[in-house]
Parts: structure tokens; sequence; C-alpha cells
């Protein structure tokens, strides 16, 4: 049986929020968060397999979710709402966990990206002198 690539990154995406949370819940950061992503990181994919199982054979998964929310389903609404959930614990674990690091790391692109953008100013710059001391002469 052949694994799609995103089916792959569905099952890496659900099986790395457990991780984190279970780190999280060892490290004493963020407990609440943590166990609420475990349960919701593996009631998803059970709720997502039961729902989908009512599609017609015609249409993908993914396709029916995204219709059935837009007509509201309450069952797509809140599997939508449980992927929307592990996304957000995935930014504020990483952020709860590297943040300073984050903060610091973005200083010195700001600083070096306003040092670029001053020597590329000045090239300009001296070019459009160069240009006109051409056509003075």
């Amino acid at each position: 049986m052949e694994m799609s690539a995103g089916l792959f990154f569905y099952a890496g995406f659900l099986f790395l929020t457990l991780l984190t949370a279970i780190v999280s819940n060892f490290k004493n950061k963020l407990i609440p968060f943590a166990y609420i992503t475990i349960i919701v990181s593996l009631a998803v994919p059970l709720i997502n397999l039961i729902f989908i199982g009512g599609k017609p054979a015609n249409i993908s998964g993914v396709s029916y979710l995204l219709q059935e929310f837009l007509n509201r389903n309450l069952w797509a609404v809140l599997i939508g709402l449980m992927y929307i959930y592990l996304t957000a614990w995935a930014v504020l674990f990483i952020y709860t966990l590297h943040g300073e690091n984050f903060k610091k790391w973005y200083g010195f692109m700001l600083e070096k990206g306003k040092e670029l953008w001053m020597t590329i100013l000045g090239k300009i710059k001296e070019s459009g002198r160069q240009k006109e001391q051409k056509t003075e002469k």
C-alpha cells in the first residue's frame, strides 16, 4: 500500500504535537495546554476518520471536510477548530522553549537587514550621481 506525502505529513504533525505535549508535561511548562493537546492529538484522527467515513466515494477527504466546514457542519467545524488548536499549540510550544533565542535572532537579523539596506541605498545613490556626472559632460 502506497502512503501519500499528505498522509505522511498529517501523521507526522499529529505525532510531533503529541510528542511536544508530553515533553512540555515533563518539563512542567504549559501543563493544562499540554493535557488538552494530548487529548486532542489522540482524538482528532479518530473523529476525522469517523466523519470522513460518510463521504461520497468521488471526493477526497480534505475536500469533503472543507466543503462540510463551509456548510457549517458541527463535526467539521469541531475538527477544524481542533486542527487550529494543534497549530496554535505548536507555535506556543516553540515560543515558550525558544522565545528568547528567537528575539535575539530577530534583533540580529533586523540590524543586519538595516545595514544591508543602507549599503544598497548608498550604491544606488552613488550610481545615480555617476549617471548625472556623465550626462553633464
